[in-house]
């Protein structure tokens, strides 16, 4: 298991101690809305990103500016609390990573699994949710994705859920033509 896996499970395990499924659910999706927003802040403030990713800055200094942060946004204080951790600790800069890792690491204790679905265009909301409720009911799982556009593909998807890939894309086809008649 990699480091930010780690955290990512160590912060889902705080995020859901001593509480009912229901509470669990609100308080990740509350935890994670307050990640993806500091996430925004760290792509969008150059000054905050070479503030927590400087060398120069101590780890005090970090945890000054962090804690600021946090209190103005009124972010939840177990993300506070986890962010001192991760400066103290010097893994500020797996945040980004760990941020992904802690969906993941939700699917999965709520009886899920994770895919990936590539197209060769931008899918909207509803393509990707109805992909999702196919693969679900495939395989009795929730299935969540993680989607990427990749022109290469020339039309259609490549879905890959628990090691196993499903290639619907126009490149596959043509590929499988080729080899036909070479050999």
């Amino acid at each position: 298991m990699s480091v930010s896996k780690s955290y990512a499970k160590v912060l889902y395990e705080t995020v859901s101690e001593n509480k009912s499924p229901q509470e669990i659910a609100k308080a990740c999706d509350d935890l994670q809305a307050a990640l993806s927003a500091f996430a925004r802040m760290l792509d969008e403030s150059r000054a905050l990103r070479l503030a927590l990713e400087s060398p120069v800055t101590s780890v005090r200094e970090k945890i000054a500016v962090l804690t600021e942060v946090c209190q103005r946004s009124k972010f939840p204080e177990v993300l506070d609390r986890f962010l001192v951790l991760l400066a103290n600790k010097g893994r500020l800069s797996l945040f980004a990573e760990i941020v992904s890792l802690f969906r993941v690491v939700r699917l999965e204790a709520e009886g899920g699994i994770f895919g990936h679905l590539t197209s060769a265009e931008a899918m909207t909301e509803a393509d990707v949710l109805s992909l999702s409720q196919a693969f679900s009911k495939k395989l009795g799982k929730r299935v969540s994705f993680e989607v990427k556009t990749d022109p290469s593909l020339l039309a259609g998807v490549k879905v890959t859920v628990g090691g196993v890939t499903y290639n619907g894309t126009l490149q596959s086809q043509l590929e499988k033509l080729r080899d036909q008649f070479v050999l």
